[in-house]
């Protein structure tokens, strides 16, 4: 099956938006993992920047097409405009395109680890990125909230931006629970 062939089917299946995005402080950029956020951010005062055609704001698509630029930089910085955050966040660190967003914007950038990158020497565009020895930053996102310090300089080596560590986020979440230790008579 062809790429445009794949992308036409999640566009006619995707959910369509007749309204513009509601103007929040905070963007999540993908909605992928974001719902652990909202333990501590109040869902309404989040605006979600759907990635993945899930959903397609019509407002935003029609901006685009006036202006003759279907891309999908071209939708995400309508997108961001319209919607005038203070920060733009996502749960999925490895995505280039979002690196790429201070390209389109000057609005404040972070990510969140959420995962280990065990494929990262793996022969696909993410692990050669990450183990790209030039040392050249390539790409910025204003925080990288990384699980440990190894993490946290690899992807200092090609994305320029302020590194802190905080472990799990998603582990970080659950509240831990301590064990009575019943005594013995």
């Amino acid at each position: 099956m062809s790429v445009f062939f794949s992308i036409l089917v999640k566009i006619i299946k995707a959910r369509w938006i007749f309204k513009f995005p509601k103007k929040t402080k905070i963007l999540v950029f993908d909605r992928f993992w974001s719902e652990y956020m909202f333990n501590f951010i109040n869902k309404k005062e989040v605006e979600i920047l759907f990635t993945r055609y899930e959903e397609i704001n019509v407002p935003i698509l029609i901006k685009c097409l006036i202006k003759r630029n279907l891309s999908p930089k071209s939708y995400y910085k309508e997108f961001i405009e319209a919607v005038n955050p203070k920060l733009i966040i996502t749960f999925i660190d490895n995505a280039q395109r979002f690196w790429e967003i201070n390209k389109i914007t000057k609005i404040k950038t972070a990510f969140v680890q959420t995962g280990m990158r065990c494929h990262l020497y793996e022969n696909n565009s993410f692990g050669k990125i990450f183990n790209n020895k030039s040392k050249k930053k390539l790409y910025k996102v204003n925080h990288m909230f990384v699980l440990n310090k190894d993490y946290g300089k690899k992807y200092n080596s090609f994305i320029k931006g302020n590194v802190s560590i905080i472990g799990s986020f998603k582990s970080n979440t659950f509240q831990i629970l301590k064990k009575k230790k019943k005594r013995r008579s």
